[in-house]
Parts: structure tokens; C-alpha cells; sequence
């Protein structure tokens, strides 16, 4: 037996959306419902280094550090991620 999946007490029956644009807002494990995070800027080196782990700049390397705890952050806020 199938399980039936409710969404805004629709039934659904092949494929679930939630959250239909940027500015509806979704929770997880008890988070407070959230909108969409704004996107993230790729981050891009260029040719490795062999002295600096890949990056030839220390601001390259900051900025990887910058995009993931927004990724950390944007989890915790949409309750994907514990807080603590």
C-alpha cells in the first residue's frame, strides 16, 4: 500500500513540491519556515600552486571559507543543520 503524502492538505500522488518560488518559506525539524536563500557566488582558483594547497591567493581561499558557512548558515536556518 502506497503512503499518501499531504502538502497544504492536498493529496499528492507523483511528485511533491514545496515551497513553489523564492518568496514562499519552508521549515524543517521545528526550524520557523524560512524563504528561499539568495544564491551563492561560485567560487573559482585558478591553476594550483604547489606551496598553497591549490589556491594562489589568500583571498581565494577566503573566499571558500565565506561560501561554505553560508551554506552552513542557510542549513541552520532552514533547520537542515543543528544549530548546536
Amino acid at each position: 500500500m502506497a503512503n499518501n503524502v499531504y502538502i497544504d492538505g492536498k493529496l499528492t500522488a507523483v511528485t511533491t513540491a514545496i515551497g513553489l518560488n523564492a518568496t514562499n518559506t519552508v521549515g524543517f525539524y521545528g526550524a520557523a519556515p524560512a524563504a528561499q536563500p539568495a544564491v551563492l557566488a561560485a567560487v573559482t582558483t585558478i591553476q594550483p600552486s604547489v606551496t598553497s594547497f591549490g589556491f594562489t591567493t589568500t583571498a581565494q581561499f577566503n573566499a571558500l571559507i565565506a561560501a561554505v558557512n553560508t551554506l552552513v548558515a542557510n542549513m541552520k536556518t532552514l533547520g537542515l543543520m543543528a544549530t548546536s
